[in-house]
């Protein structure tokens, strides 16, 4: 028996998805099961799976396979080098994730009823948006665990055994304009986290496209409070950074994938949220884990946007309140 899965888009999902992975595996203990991914994160899902699971990891390129054709042409693509599937899991909401279980030829199509794609579909769930996205995952297997049991762990790497003491870790980035912390106000919280592990590096991380955005914020350091502040964009692979978020005392960061990442290892995370809502794609399940919001009312009065009215100084960000985050911080570190 082979059961399809396309996992969702975004690092975070993917880890937040790990708990259906699991059970998945326990539902259809003697399947073969097999995950459709994006390229770049599937080093990543292995270190979703319990030991003893059998999987294929499937790389998808949209830029190989473009467009709502090119997903069908895949889904195809895999029945003729795999055979007929049993079901199809699509994580994902959009059209076109349903048009690549369709092309499996997979006899039970699963997911939301979303995005105009219900003939597309043979078992159709409604999404309940006050789910946190792991439980929305779970509910689409039958009889799914109960809410909030979900396990997202990942499984550890370790670093390279002559890698130094990994630095407290700072992301003031996100793929979402309005989620990326203001540069003035990233500076200052760097000063801040010195101040509560006096002596201890700090590592700002980010992909290769935003090494520019770190060093800007380093610049607005004074000269003499530069020295130990590590700009780590864009200098690690994926499991590099799975093992860096691993080993690392603490997390500090913005609503981002690298979250999810720490949370799922075990590690403290302090996560600033603007934007969104923290009781649908915040941390999940986790004692070790802080949402920081703005105190009182921003001027936007909230929203759920990717790109920020104000421009690249959203308010609900500006306005965090720098004593609260350190408290946070101060609390975790200590526990």
């Amino acid at each position: 028996m082979r059961v399809l899965v396309r996992l969702p888009n975004w690092l975070g999902d993917v880890v937040m998805s790990a708990g259906f992975v699991r059970a998945l595996h326990q539902r259809y203990p003697s399947a073969h099961l097999h995950f459709v991914t994006k390229a770049e994160l599937a080093p990543l899902v292995p270190l979703l799976l319990p030991a003893g699971m059998v999987a294929t990891v499937h790389p998808f390129s949209k830029t190989e396979w473009r467009g709502p054709v090119g997903a069908w042409c895949f889904g195809h693509w895999l029945r003729r080098q795999h055979g007929p599937f049993a079901a199809y899991y699509t994580l994902p909401n959009s059209f076109s994730a349903a048009l690549l279980g369709l092309g499996s030829g997979a006899r039970q199509r699963v997911g939301y009823a979303t995005d105009g794609r219900g003939l597309l579909l043979t078992h159709m769930h409604q999404l309940q948006p006050s789910q946190h996205r792991a439980d929305q995952y779970l509910a689409l297997l039958p009889h799914p665990p109960a809410p909030r049991t979900g396990d997202v762990r990942l499984q550890a790497l370790p670093l390279p055994t002559d890698a130094p003491a990994p630095p407290l870790l700072l992301n003031f980035n996100s793929e979402a304009q309005a989620r990326r912390m203001p540069e003035a106000k990233a500076a200052e919280l760097i000063r801040a986290m010195r101040q509560v592990a006096p002596g201890k590096r700090v590592g700002l991380l980010g992909s290769r496209r935003e090494q520019a955005r770190n060093e800007d914020i380093v610049a607005m350091l004074p000269v003499t409070e530069r020295e130990g502040v590590l700009n780590l964009a864009g200098t690690t692979d994926l499991p590099g950074l799975v093992a860096l978020l691993g080993a690392a005392p603490l997390l500090f960061s913005t609503d981002s994938g690298p979250v999810h990442v720490a949370n799922a290892l075990g590690t403290p995370v302090v996560v600033c949220f603007g934007p969104g809502n923290e009781h649908n794609t915040g941390p999940y399940h986790s004692a070790r884990a802080a949402v920081v919001r703005a105190p009182g009312p921003v001027p936007c009065g909230g929203c759920q946007r990717n790109q920020c009215r104000f421009g690249d100084a959203p308010p609900c960000l500006t306005h965090l309140d720098e004593a609260q985050l350190v408290a946070t911080v101060q609390r975790l570190l200590v526990g």
